[in-house]
C-alpha cells in the first residue's frame, strides 16, 4: 500500500546544521524505495543494534548491496552504560578505514541509543 506524501522531517542541530530524517518502509523485505533513493551511488556505513539486526538485517544488507556504491554493516551492542566515547571512537575509526567521504551516509538503525552515538 503506498504511503501518503508528507513533508520530510528535519532535525535542527547546533551551528545551524540540519539533517533530513527518512522513514524507510519495507526494510525487512529489502524493498525500501525511500532508503534506496537516499543511498543510491553513495558509500554507506550502517550501524545497528542486535535487536534491529535480527528484524531487519538480512533485508537491509540486500538493499545496501543493490543500491549503495559501497557499504559496511556493523552491529553494536548498546546500553546507557555502554554509550561511551570509546564506541564513538571505534565508529570514527571505521569511517576512516572505510574512506567515508562527505557524500557518505552514516545510517543509524536502532532508536535513541544507536543514533546518540552517531550524532
Amino acid at each position: 500500500m503506498p504511503q501518503p506524501s508528507a513533508p520530510i522531517p528535519r532535525l535542527d542541530c547546533a551551528r545551524g546544521r540540519r539533517f533530513d530524517i527518512t522513514f524507510a518502509h519495507g526494510l525487512a523485505a529489502g524493498e525500501s524505495a525511500e532508503l534506496a533513493a537516499a543511498i543510491a551511488g553513495r558509500r554507506v556505513i550502517a550501524v545497528g543494534t542486535p535487536t534491529v539486526d535480527g528484524h531487519f538485517g538480512a533485508g537491509l544488507r540486500r538493499l545496501l548491496d543493490a543500491h549503495a556504491d559501497a557499504n559496511c554493516y556493523t552491529v553494536v551492542r548498546l546500553s546507557e552504560r555502554r554509550k561511551q566515547l570509546s564506541v564513538v571512537e571505534r565508529l570514527c575509526k571505521l569511517a576512516a578505514e572505510f574512506r567515508l567521504d562527505r557524500r557518505g551516509v552514516f545510517l543509524a538503525l536502532g532508536g535513541g541509543l544507536c543514533s546518540d552515538v552517531l550524532s
